[in-house]
């Protein structure tokens, strides 16, 4: 029997995992959940970019909410990921599964309280809930633990991601998330964004540091913007001299008392701010583990291994569709696992040595 699967949000990630729901035949896409009005009562297949499906977008949350489903793709963009809790847990408690791109991947950073709420929905609709995504949610949460395997001792790890979002499709969240444009004084970590990227970012790192069986002192964040040096031409739009090209986001969080985890989140359009890396081609991801042995990886999603393609009309965005990827293929094990939030298992992470007596 195909999954029985409502779609919440149609933005860039959402197209995608919508595009997948409706040609997948493991999926029987129920409904389809969008924010604005321009979208409401639109086909879903449209929606998609394919052909009309039968299916009309709707505004209304409760219709949602009392559409029998197996599980909701969850892929809202929020400034404050407290403003998504009652939707996820409307949905859990409605007994359906949530697999989300908007958090959840630690909760247990935000309180025990929050923990309690989500585990109370789960029980309630017997659900289960589970964040993921490309990064948070594969790069550092699973692919790191799992690397970890080959070492015997681990000093400290480090994780870069690099985007050059100079041709990002999705337009409000470089705006407004983001900040690209704006004044540097509008771009800071004390922000509503600069918030809820510092807690994004923040349960990506707990989680990480959770699969190996430990848990931070304290994390550390901070905010870093780019400014242009010229007059610069992009997808947002003309960025002008003295304006905000992209930011630097850093988590550090401290084991024992020592730095153990660092990681920085590099988005910027047009030109690579000084002292910034930069990706092979529009994502990228460097790892760096050290200890006995060390280690580096580098993982670079790209359209095509095929280097001359780079740049072709209509080419996929590989880090939008590797973010749908992570959503679509884990419906069937969150469906199956038990009620509960969900924390994809690692197997056989390197876990700190035991001292004999």
């Amino acid at each position: 029997m195909p999954y029985k699967v409502i779609q919440w949000a149609t933005g860039a990630v959402g197209t995608h995992t919508l595009q997948e729901l409706i040609r997948n035949a493991r999926f029987d896409l129920r409904a389809v959940y969008v924010y604005s009005e321009g979208k409401e009562g639109a086909d879903a297949g449209e929606l998609a970019g394919l052909q009309p499906i039968g299916i009309a977008a709707t505004r209304d949350r409760q219709a949602i909410i009392d559409t029998d489903a197996d599980v909701v793709v969850y892929t809202p963009l929020g400034a404050s990921i407290e403003a998504l809790d009652d939707d996820v847990i409307a949905l859990l408690s409605s007994g359906k599964n949530v697999v989300t791109t908007a958090g959840y991947y630690a909760p247990q950073l935000r309180g025990q309280g929050v923990v309690d709420r989500l585990e109370a929905a789960c029980a309630a609709g017997g659900s289960t809930l589970y964040g993921t995504g490309i990064e948070p949610g594969f790069m550092f949460d699973r692919l790191v633990p799992t690397l970890t395997s080959i070492c015997t001792d681990i000093d400290g790890f480090r994780l870069t991601e690099m985007v050059d979002a100079t041709k990002h499709p999705a337009l409000l969240m470089m705006k407004e998330a983001i900040g690209i444009g704006r004044d540097p004084s509008e771009v800071h970590r004390d922000t509503e964004w600069g918030k809820y990227w510092a807690g994004f970012f923040s349960e990506m790192t707990t989680a990480t540091v959770a699969a190996l069986g430990m848990k931070a002192d304290r994390l550390e964040t901070d905010l870093e913007a780019g400014v242009a040096t010229r007059r610069i031409e992009s997808a947002v739009g003309v960025i002008e001299a003295g304006q905000v090209i992209g930011n630097k986001h850093k988590v550090t969080a401290f084991v024992d008392g020592r730095p153990f985890v660092h990681v920085e989140i590099h988005w910027y359009v047009g030109e690579l701010p000084e002292g910034w890396r930069n990706p092979l081609y529009r994502y990228g991801w460097h790892i760096e583990i050290e200890g006995r042995p060390a280690l580096r990886a580098v993982i670079d999603p790209l359209p095509s291994l095929d280097e001359s393609r780079f740049g072709e009309e209509g080419e996929l965005d590989a880090g939008f569709l590797g973010t749908a990827a992570t959503v679509i293929n884990a419906i069937p094990e969150v469906c199956a696992a038990p009620a509960g939030i969900l924390h994809a298992p690692v197997f056989a992470p390197w876990t700190p040595r035991q001292t004999t007596a």
